[in-house]
């Protein structure tokens, strides 16, 4: 599951909110302000952050410029209700890789999410593939050796995060961050049971587990690499 830093300003339903973002393979962090954003950026492994805001301020060009430091690629993208030419140039000369009116549908801001990850990971087209296994993830379908594979959302967000990131190693406590919002537990056993699933919908070996230390895709024959 990509997770995004939500900063919401405006009376928004939280859990509403989610779920329009959740169908899209986004799980939503909510804060009501940015006071929690830099510890939370230390402690938290992101994939983007959100920023809902009534007005444009000089403070907003500061917080983006502190987030920054904080990780110099992840996405920022500021939702504003009084947009205007100006203040998005601003925000984008501070750091921010989008501006726009706070009533974009969230398809389009998941969409500006993912074109600003495929030029950091160099992904050419919105599909991640990983031998006869491909992931389209704008459709949200997957197919192995041409047959499509059903899995849950959750199953579909593990795979995700596994091919965004191969050859990386992703730790349980990583999954966990990425499964759950940060303000709310996860069973002990949760990971185990959704890397248990992805074993068994698209082969014993495709995830590996490194004791001790966490999960990745197993490594592919030569021949089998793209």
């Amino acid at each position: 599951m990509l997770k995004i830093l939500y900063i919401n300003e405006r009376n928004t339903n939280v859990d509403n909110e989610n779920a329009r973002y959740l169908k899209h393979g986004f799980q939503l962090d909510f804060f009501k302000n940015t006071n929690q954003v830099g510890w939370t950026l230390k402690t938290i492994s992101y994939d983007a952050i959100v920023y809902a805001l009534c007005l444009h301020s000089q403070d907003l060009l500061k917080k983006i410029k502190s987030w920054r430091k904080y990780d110099v690629s992840i996405p920022i993208l500021i939702l504003t209700e009084n947009y205007n030419a100006d203040a998005k140039v601003e925000s984008l000369n501070a750091g921010a890789d989008d501006y726009l009116p706070v009533l974009v549908k969230p398809k389009e801001v998941v969409a500006r999410i993912r074109a600003v990850q495929r030029r950091i990971y160099s992904i050419p087209t919105t599909e991640l593939s990983y031998g006869d296994l491909v992931f389209d993830t704008a459709r949200r379908a997957v197919t192995n050796y041409g047959e499509p594979v059903k899995l849950t959302t959750k199953e579909m967000a593990i795979l995700e995060l596994f091919l965004l990131l191969n050859p990386r190693l992703l730790t349980r406590r990583y999954l966990e961050d990425h499964l759950c919002s940060w303000n709310k537990d996860i069973n002990s056993n949760l990971t185990e049971v959704y890397i248990s699933n992805l074993r068994r919908k698209l082969g014993r070996e495709f995830i590996e587990t490194v004791h001790g230390q966490g999960y990745r895709l197993k490594s592919l024959p030569l021949s089998d690499r793209a």
